[in-house]
């Protein structure tokens, strides 16, 4: 089974916070922007954030970020 793993934005709404040890069969790291058009600066924060986390796994997962 393939796995993508949801990074918690602080929406409120299923992921996980931290990301200490990915499982053998993960293949992706998504999250959700909790805003993108009221409040630019957030969403962009939060773009940079994620992007932070998933920095060392570029490459080998797939890495993706919606609204």
């Amino acid at each position: 089974m393939r796995v993508h793993v949801k990074l918690h934005p602080g929406m409120g709404r299923s992921g996980i916070t931290e990301l200490p040890a990915p499982p053998r069969v993960l293949v992706g790291l998504m999250s959700h922007l909790a805003t993108a058009h009221g409040d630019p600066a957030f969403a962009l924060d939060h773009v940079r954030r994620f992007d932070d986390v998933v920095r060392p796994y570029r490459g080998r997962l797939e890495c993706h970020l919606a609204n």
